[in-house]
C-alpha cells in the first residue's frame, strides 16, 4: 500500500470487517487507542506524524517512508505497524484502567 493515508487505513478495516459488528469493533478499537497518551500526544499519532510522505523544500530530499517497506518486500509494513500500535494501546490502558487509583 504505498503513500497510505487514514482514508485508506479505514477502508482496510470496512474490506476485513467480517460484518457491521466486527466493523463497529474494529472502529471502536482504534478510537481508544487515542486514549494511549505518550509525552502529551497519543502514540496513534506519533506513529501517524512519523511515517508520512514528505520533502525538504530547500533540498529537496524526500522523506518516503513506504521506500523501507518496498525495499523489504512488505507493503503492509506500515498498516501492520499501525494495527500493532492499536493493539498495544488498547491493552495498555485496559491494564492502566485496572490499576488501583
Amino acid at each position: 500500500m504505498a503513500n497510505q493515508t487514514i482514508q485508506d487505513i479505514l477502508e482496510f478495516f470496512r474490506e476485513e470487517a467480517r460484518n457491521n459488528r466486527d466493523l463497529g469493533d474494529r472502529f471502536e478499537r482504534l478510537i481508544a487507542a487515542y486514549d494511549y497518551v505518550v509525552n502529551g500526544k497519543p502514540a496513534i499519532e506519533w506513529i501517524m506524524n512519523r511515517y508520512q510522505f514528505s520533502e525538504d523544500k530547500d533540498s529537496q530530499i524526500v522523506n518516503d517512508p513506504n521506500d523501507w517497506a518496498r525495499e523489504h518486500d512488505d507493503l503492509k509494513y506500515i498498516l501492520n505497524l499501525l494495527k500493532s500500535i492499536i493493539a498495544v494501546s488498547v491493552e495498555t490502558m485496559k491494564i492502566v484502567n485496572a490499576l488501583p487509583s
